[in-house]
């Protein structure tokens, strides 16, 4: 049985060559859903991931950032539309830290940032790469 990681990349090249480049993210994420709940894997998409801030021990959230999909609780999943640029891969690649960092569940460890342009382009981030940039 292949690993979730390569599950992940599997269905994301076999939902790009189904549809084509081009189309709205939204697409690409029923898209991905649909294929990852059909493999019988537990999918939530657009998860709200709380960002907290502390005064004196006191924690406030100041807003939500919204991961794309979430595989397993285990695997976050942020999807663009384009080709990647070094500018766009940089922030897509913060926004999935980010989320690897404030998301609930500690055994989120690993995420994707997933490109649909001329071709599809996938980016792994893991938590580990998180904890030693800080």
């Amino acid at each position: 049985m292949p690993s979730l990681e390569d599950l992940i990349k599997e269905v994301s090249a076999n939902v790009y060559t189904k549809i084509g480049p081009y189309h709205r993210e939204f697409i690409y994420r029923r898209a991905l859903v649909s294929e990852l709940q059909y493999k019988n894997l537990f999918v939530e998409e657009e998860v709200n991931v709380p960002i907290p801030y502390n005064i004196d021990g006191r924690r406030l959230i100041l807003g939500n950032e919204r991961a794309d999909i979430i595989v397993n609780q285990s695997c976050i999943l942020e999807l663009k539309v384009g080709n990647p640029r070094p500018a766009t891969v940089e922030a897509a690649i913060g926004q999935a830290k980010r989320y690897l960092r404030f998301y609930s569940t500690p055994s989120a460890k690993i995420a994707y940032v997933i490109f649909f342009g001329d071709k599809i382009h996938c980016y792994e981030v893991s938590h580990e790469a998180f904890a030693s940039s800080s």
